[in-house]
């Protein structure tokens, strides 16, 4: 990579892609932004914006041949479990055939490294397949489809598995969620608390903008066919979570539990470990990640 090269973004107008999309920037690619509609502040960025619906077959293919990516970045996907239960076809027609509209594209482009990001949160292959909701089975196929059509069209494949990446943006994570709880119960317009499944439940968070940072990483160090976990390796309670962002609020905030019971810990180490092999940590403090989120909202959507 070695700050040159062209760089192909998918869903560059999300809460990932605008941070990656200034990543890279920063780091002297010419980024080519995917995205459904125009969007000012990645143009702002210097990015060259493309209007372009991944499913749209035909489109993808006309795009691909006018940019011909060194490397591609695809993050573009739906990540709402919620509307996975309302719509999973769609679901499935966005994360999976996308996907796979963007790939067969790339097969002319056969030089072009692919990083293809999916979540931590698809489901395990055995001793048996069962995902825990539409979106879980959506990122599992994804999953799938990218490295076994990786293997039949020896394309340059990888694959990233984030944790729940948090920072400045609008996100639906529940750290984005507890943000605009927080500056809307600021300005009295909150509701009276904020819901929370279960305060004993431990999750990892990674700021986004260094997993960009890991994201470049795993382009330019990464092997062929490999699944890296993108993670900060602590794991929090959503109850300490919470704590964190009513230390930071300037008004007293409420929280309401549901099932007090302490779930059973499936949190295990991971096979590959990259961010020893290639000199990566997180760089960014949980408290720093908290304080960046309500600077955005009080701002109204000031990245910084």
């Amino acid at each position: 990579m070695n700050g040159g090269g062209t760089l192909l973004v998918t869903g560059a107008s999300g809460f990932t892609g605008r941070h990656a999309c200034r990543h890279f920037l920063n780091s002297g690619m010419r980024v080519i932004a995917l995205t459904r509609r125009a969007d000012a502040d990645v143009s702002a960025m210097g990015a060259e914006v493309v209007m372009c619906d991944l499913q749209d077959r035909e489109r993808v293919s006309e795009v691909v041949k006018q940019v011909h990516p060194d490397y591609t970045l695809h993050l573009a996907g739906m990540n709402s479990v919620q509307d996975s239960w309302s719509d999973p076809l769609h679901m499935l027609d966005v994360n999976v055939m996308s996907t796979l509209h963007l790939l067969n594209a790339l097969r002319l482009t056969p030089n072009s490294r692919i990083l293809i990001v999916t979540s931590k949160l698809k489901a395990s292959y055995a001793p048996v397949f069962s995902p825990s909701h539409p979106y879980s089975l959506s990122k599992t196929l994804q999953e799938l489809a990218a490295l076994g059509w990786a293997h039949l069209f020896a394309q340059d494949v990888l694959l990233a598995e984030p944790s729940n990446l948090i920072g400045p943006g609008s996100s639906s994570g529940i750290c984005g969620l507890l943000g605009r709880y927080i500056v809307q119960t600021e300005k009295g317009e909150g509701p009276p608390r904020f819901n929370i499944s279960n305060r004993h439940e431990q999750r990892d968070f990674l700021d986004v903008r260094d997993a960009a940072a890991a994201y470049e990483l795993i382009l330019k160090h990464g092997k062929q066919g490999h699944i890296y976990p993108v993670e900060s390796g602590r794991y929090r309670s959503l109850g300490s979570v919470a704590d964190t962002f009513a230390r930071c609020s300037l008004v007293p905030v409420e929280f309401q539990y549901g099932d007090e019971t302490e779930p059973y810990s499936s949190v295990k180490p991971n096979d590959i470990s990259f961010p020893e092999r290639w000199g990566w940590a997180p760089l960014r403090a949980f408290e720093q990640s908290v304080a960046d989120i309500l600077h955005y909202y009080r701002k109204e959507g000031e990245l910084h």
